[in-house]
């Protein structure tokens, strides 16, 4: 196990940003395809199945790779994980700038998913075992804006782009920037840290006595982990929808929204996800059960879900006001599940939780890129804001079996 953390406060706080600043960006470079989509589409260059195959395949590549990179955060130097996923992500970009070929796209963004494995189970590691302890719960607060800002950045990128083949030049460049950052600044902080010894204590007292070791599938299972990962599927799919299909619901559905009207406006949903995150910090704090926390939320949702089902019937601004609430309600459910994660690094299993988290969440966006996108062209939006609403309601049938599980973990555990 690599354990090592700081104990210079300092020092913390500037590992924290430069982490934040690294996955806000990467987070980018990952949703540069979904930005450009809709002019992909209005160009007629692709239609919005082939688009969404694309986007759809690098999610579920993606969700196994993560639990695999989990298991190997909790293991060796995060840097070292998190540099080879830079330098193939870096240079799938670039291939993809000098050929827009369907099927070579199709196969170098999957392998994109492949080589960016371990980047996420290893920035989650980072902040909640490397930073100091004091530093480490608001860090995961911190942390879920990182996401956020990088979509937003680019769908800002889009917008100011004069080819959409431009994203990926960008994001190439960024890639391989972030790379040589991580490769000569992050072994000075890592020569202020110092070893956990409490933790390497318990780690020798678990491997020499098998009764004693605590297997990370029976603490997913007591804890009802295993049971939330089909609720982050189908919260993944409604958030991330609303977020990144929006410029292309506006654009099918009224004939004066053009593709850079509906990036400009999907700006306006992504920054109500950013206000979610803000609110979520004051939300926390009067709910401390992550699972009622979810209950809420979701039940906050339904009303908005409702409006969207008159898409093309009523005033587009309605419509985006209310996938604006949607994008704001449901972020604020990221807090609540980082927290979640956060419960499991006592045990030196929040690589691997934070990565079978955000395997269940790429196959939610799989689900988004594709799925919804099929049905789209099948059905049209109307038919993806009741699929929506279905979802929803069984995702709160499925906390109201958590909620006892949950409840009982962290008692027992007194997490």
């Amino acid at each position: 196990m690599y354990k090592k953390y700081l104990e210079n406060e300092k020092a913390s706080t500037l590992l924290f940003w430069f982490v934040f600043i690294l996955y806000m960006l990467v987070y980018m470079t990952k949703t540069c395809f979904s930005a450009a989509m809709s002019s992909i589409v209005h160009e007629g260059i692709m239609t919005k199945s082939q688009t969404g195959l694309i986007s759809a395949m690098f999610y579920l590549v993606y969700a196994p790779f993560q639990i695999v990179g989990g298991k190997i955060a909790d293991k060796y130097n995060p840097a070292k994980i998190i540099t080879i996923g830079l330098l193939g992500s870096g240079l799938c970009n670039l291939i993809i700038y000098f050929n827009q070929n369907y099927l070579l796209m199709l196969s170098v963004w999957s392998f994109n998913a492949i080589i960016q494995f371990g980047i996420w189970p290893s920035v989650f590691k980072i902040i909640s075992s490397q930073l100091a302890s004091a530093h480490r719960k608001k860090a995961v607060y911190y942390m879920s804006f990182s996401s956020s800002f990088g979509l937003f950045c680019s769908y800002a990128l889009a917008i100011f782009m004069s080819r959409w083949q431009n994203n990926f030049l960008f994001s190439a460049t960024v890639s391989f920037f972030l790379a040589l950052c991580v490769i000569f600044l992050y072994p000075l902080f890592e020569k202020r840290m110092v070893d956990a010894p409490e933790e390497v204590k318990q780690e020798k007292i678990e491997s020499s006595n098998e009764k004693h070791s605590i297997k990370s599938s029976t603490l997913f299972l007591k804890s009802g982990l295993y049971l939330m990962l089909p609720i982050i599927i189908f919260r993944t799919a409604i958030e991330q929808g609303s977020k990144n299909l929006s410029p292309t619901m506006l654009m099918e559905s009224y004939d004066k929204i053009s593709p850079a009207i509906g990036n400009s406006l999907s700006l306006i949903i992504i920054i109500a996800g950013i206000i979610g995150i803000v609110l979520a910090q004051y939300i926390t704090k009067y709910i401390k059960d992550e699972i009622k926390g979810h209950i809420y939320t979701f039940l906050a949702v339904v009303p908005f879900l409702l409006v969207i089902t008159f898409v093309g019937r009523i005033s587009s601004w309605f419509i985006v006001i209310s996938l604006g609430i949607v994008a704001l309600t449901t972020s604020v459910t990221h807090l609540f599940v980082s927290y979640m994660t956060l419960a499991f690094a006592k045990y030196g299993k929040n690589g691997e939780a934070a990565g079978l988290i955000n395997s269940a969440a790429s196959i939610g966006l799989v689900v988004q890129t594709y799925g919804l996108t099929f049905v789209a062209d099948m059905w049209g939006w109307i038919a993806v804001s009741w699929l929506w609403v279905g979802v929803l309601a069984i995702s709160l049938l499925l906390l109201l079996i958590i909620m006892p599980k949950w409840k009982r973990f962290k008692e027992e555990e007194h997490i």
